[in-house]
């Protein structure tokens, strides 16, 4: 029964596997951006995307990867449906990210069209102006509750950081709950990549606070998604004062894999996404018949995203493609 629950969805996988750009092949037309652009219909992202602007082609493309998820979220019922839809509330996230950052500068948020499989539709969101009318929006959502509690502490402390990583936090619970609940293999695969998702995200983020904006290590923690409920607060609270060592010591702690980069910090994070993205490769060996390809190539897909931003912006600042090139993870 699980084989033929799997088996259409796999289908529909491979083919999308089969046109998707990977490091190697972005990286490969540096040298020429326009046969990059004319790539992107081939990949499946909307063609109007060959003549758009920087800002607009990085929205066009995260819509677009919600256009290509659809396509197997349709696919699918029950369980590892709604799943697979929780996917798509991460650019949802993006969205209310916008509208927060758009209240305190007092403009007009940029979101993006998350389609029939999104948390909010983009026409709720656009006239938002004040916090009370957002916690409006997001009441009966994941999100309520700890948006509700960072927006009170927001008022005394005025930490616009801290909603943000509240917000994050939520969103990356809920996922954790959603796939663990599952259960055998599925819940297996959701809790090991998901953690490693993590992993990699408080990481980054908790170098960048201690080493960038000086914060102590507990205070830091404030600020990290899986710390306490999903990861281990020790290694944080016990890392060393200088980025090297606390990179090397957190990677093996929470990702079971040493990374060994001092410097710069950007270095850092491109290591530790590569170790990530490793694993999610890894994901497609062995029996296909689980969550654990689909959860993978979500994660791939927006390295896709990442990847073509990066290789346009990198045209756009003249950076020579050596530079350009490493940022491509």
């Amino acid at each position: 029964m699980k084989v033929l629950k799997y088996a259409a969805v796999n289908a529909r996988l491979r083919g999308m596997r089969s046109r998707r750009l990977a490091p190697q092949a972005i990286r490969g037309f540096l040298l020429d951006p326009s046969a990059l652009r004319s790539a992107l219909a081939r990949a499946g992202y909307p063609e109007r995307l060959g003549d758009a602007s920087l800002p607009e082609l990085e929205r066009g493309l995260f819509e677009g990867m919600a256009r290509l998820w659809e396509g197997l979220v349709r696919f699918t019922k029950g369980d590892l449906r709604e799943f697979l839809r929780a996917l798509v509330f991460r650019l949802d996230l993006y969205n209310v990210h916008s509208v927060i950052s758009a209240i305190f500068a007092g403009t007009s948020p940029r979101l993006l069209n998350t389609g029939r499989y999104g948390l909010f539709r983009r026409e709720a969101l656009e006239d938002v102006r004040d916090l009370p009318s957002l916690g409006n929006i997001l009441k009966g959502t994941f999100l309520e509750r700890e948006y509700g509690e960072a927006v009170r502490e927001l008022e005394s402390e005025r930490d616009v950081l801290a909603l943000f990583a509240a917000l994050d936090r939520a969103y990356f619970l809920y996922l954790w709950e959603l796939g663990g609940s599952l259960g055998g293999e599925d819940g297996a695969w959701c809790r090991r990549l998901l953690g490693r998702y993590g992993a990699v995200q408080d990481t980054i983020a908790f170098l960048r606070l201690r080493f960038v904006r000086g914060l102590g290590a507990r205070e830091a923690l404030r600020y990290l998604v899986g710390a306490g409920r999903v990861l281990p607060v020790g290694p944080f609270l016990e890392s060393p004062d200088e980025l090297g060592e606390a990179s090397k010591m957190l990677s093996g702690s929470l990702l079971g894999r040493t990374i060994v980069v001092s410097e710069p910090l950007e270095e850092v994070e491109r290591a530790l996404w590569r170790t990530f993205y490793s694993e999610c490769e890894e994901a497609f060996r062995g029996n296909p018949f689980n969550i654990g390809p689909l959860l993978a190539q979500f994660f791939l897909l927006e390295r896709e995203v990442k990847g073509i931003v990066a290789a346009f912006e990198g045209a756009a600042l003249g950076l020579p493609e050596e530079r350009t090139a490493s940022f491509i993870v």
